[in-house]
């Protein structure tokens, strides 16, 4: 079975899927369906992996191969290899894996299945440690109070709001390591770029914490490539940083104007469609 994926709205305007459907001759719409199955399956391949290799390097990961890929779209490995290399969708190296471009978002299984599997074994590990400890102090097994183990004779105190806010400081950071892959993977697919999402960790924060969504950064992502097409003197000196800082520059733009302006061309570009990251 293979692993769910998210269409983002910038995929339904990206000239690459309409090479790719005029090199597969099918429609645009069957063109993207094509390629999420491959992610899917793609993302499916990474997580398999990385059950087997926790703290595996994992640019010894299994990769899909471009008789992998015919077989999903139902045409001849040549005709997979060619279209691929047309697009720019991802690379096929001389052993005929596929590197997909912004392939950072196909990690975010594995992702879970690692930080499931580490943060199993360190609860695992900690618990053991405080029975171990409550065990030579007292010289009898640790308790249970209310059904649930007697920690809170050992500082970790559930019902305290301090602890509860300090729990939830993880999932925050992965959530903000998420939404920064997925937008500087949208960013590096547009620009031909290959910036790291770790750069803007505090851009992506700051836009969440304002109550920005992940699909209104990319959003403005799609309105910059809209903006300054290749060929534009701006279009280098572009990085997601400049896209995303909330205090206006020195011409009076923010994030926030950027976001205005993105559904504005949207609106005029395609009236019947709803805009895909919501209001502004």
């Amino acid at each position: 079975m293979s692993a769910p994926v998210r269409i983002e709205g910038w995929v339904w305007t990206d000239p690459r899927f309409m090479r790719l459907a005029n090199a597969l001759d099918v429609t645009h719409d069957d063109a993207i369906a094509k390629m999420v199955r491959a992610w899917a399956e793609q993302t499916r391949m990474f997580a398999e992996w990385q059950k087997a290799h926790i703290d595996g390097d994992r640019s010894s990961a299994r990769r899909m191969l471009v008789e992998d890929v015919a077989v999903l779209w139902q045409c001849s490995t040549e005709n997979a290899k060619s279209a691929l290399e047309h697009t720019k969708l991802a690379k096929v190296t001389h052993e005929l894996e596929i590197h997909f471009a912004g392939e950072d978002r196909l990690w975010w299984l594995a992702d879970k299945t690692r930080a499931g599997s580490k943060g199993g074994k360190a609860k695992a590990k900690s618990l053991a440690s405080r029975k171990s400890n409550h065990r030579q102090t007292t010289g009898k097994p640790q308790r249970k109070q209310n059904g649930s183990s007697a920690t809170h004779g050992y500082g970790y105190g559930y019902g305290s709001s301090s602890n509860k806010k300090g729990s939830d400081e993880p999932s925050k950071r992965v959530a903000v390591l998420e939404a920064a892959r997925s937008v500087v993977a949208a960013f590096n697919a547009t620009f031909e770029r290959k910036v790291r999402p770790e750069t803007f960790l505090d851009n992506v924060s700051k836009c969440l914490k304002a109550g920005h969504t992940e699909a209104q950064m990319r959003g403005v992502v799609w309105w910059a490539s809209q903006e300054w097409p290749p060929d534009h003197d701006y279009r280098p000196k572009l990085t997601p940083a400049t896209l995303l800082k909330l205090n206006p520059s020195r011409a009076g733009r923010s994030f926030v104007t950027y976001l205005g302006l993105a559904t504005e061309r949207w609106e005029t570009l395609y009236p019947t469609k709803p805009v895909p990251w919501g209001d502004k």
